[in-house]
């Protein structure tokens, strides 16, 4: 007999859950209990930090008592100078002569 007054607690239960998503109750009371941790949560961390203890999620910054060195721009970067572009028209006269040489040559052989 006890056995069945847990089973029947049970389906009111159910039942109870299925009334509640009907209206749309238990997203609501999940979200109530979901605000209610996160305020615990805060108010724990309040606590810890009015108690001067580190907290989980990190270790409190202590301000320094000198000031910060001054500024240092980086240097420049050095600039070196670019190799010289690669030559493709001809300077001297040798050269004209040899390039027009085989030029003519492909173009009588044509």
């Amino acid at each position: 007999k006890e056995l069945e007054s847990d089973d029947q607690d049970f389906k009111l239960d159910i039942d109870n859950d299925f009334i509640d998503d009907d209206f749309g109750l238990s997203a609501i009371r999940q979200e109530a209990e979901i605000l209610r941790l996160q305020q615990l949560k805060v108010e724990e961390e309040i606590a810890a930090i009015q108690k001067g203890e580190d907290i989980g999620l990190g270790i409190l910054r202590t301000i320094p008592d000198k000031p910060p060195p001054p500024y240092i721009p980086p240097a420049p970067p050095k600039q070196e100078k670019p190799a010289p572009p690669k030559v493709v028209v001809p300077s001297k006269k040798e050269e004209v002569f040899k390039i027009l040489e085989k030029f003519v040559k492909v173009l009588h052989e044509a």
